[in-house]
């Protein structure tokens, strides 16, 4: 995911609440969503400071920044390595996607009156990771792993990048898993 930044002359987004609205528009056919966003106010200078020092200024114009974030579905891949780490680099077509994305954003914050000198998009960072031991792979469609009775339901079981909201999908797979385990109890 990558955030892109306009500064506007009114309120911006910073006391509102993020995700509230979204887009699918691209998704089906590009693999981007496109959603309302602002980092939190700490986090938003570390993340400017990440692009680069000159970038701090905009810090100070917090309250009237809007955001846009940019998610994409990114191709599969990446390692957990036995110590915890773990690496996962955006391949040629996932970084055409952002750069799309970004686009995307960008003409959306112009058009609500940020001006383009404004504009500032975050570095790429991981949200929402999924499908380490995704359905078929690793579970099994009752989302039992090959361990008698060790079961998974959260984002890791998804077979694909979702690059959307995830909390609706995860709450009805542990629901459904909930209900099976209770039958069986």
């Amino acid at each position: 995911m990558s955030v892109v930044y306009g500064t506007i002359e009114d309120r911006g987004s910073a006391y509102d609440v993020p995700n509230t609205g979204g887009s699918m528009k691209f998704h089906r056919t590009d693999g981007i969503f496109l959603s309302d966003f602002i980092d939190p106010r700490l986090a938003f200078p570390v993340q400017m400071l990440m692009k680069g020092i000159k970038h701090l200024p905009v810090w100070f114009k917090y309250n009237r920044t809007l955001g846009i974030l940019v998610k994409i579905k990114d191709t599969p891949g990446g390692r957990i390595n036995a110590n915890g780490t773990f690496s996962k680099s955006l391949t040629g077509e996932d970084q055409r996607k952002m750069k799309r994305g970004i686009s995307l954003a960008e003409q959306i914050l112009v058009k609500a009156g940020a001006s383009p000198s404004s504009l500032v998009s975050t570095r790429a960072r991981g949200a929402h990771p999924g499908g380490t031991a995704a359905i078929n792979r690793v579970v099994d469609k009752n989302l039992e792993t090959k361990i008698e009775n060790l079961y998974v339901a959260d984002a890791s079981v998804f077979p694909e990048p979702m690059a959307s909201p995830q909390v609706l999908t995860i709450i009805s797979l542990a629901k459904r898993l909930a209900r099976q385990l209770e039958a069986i109890l």
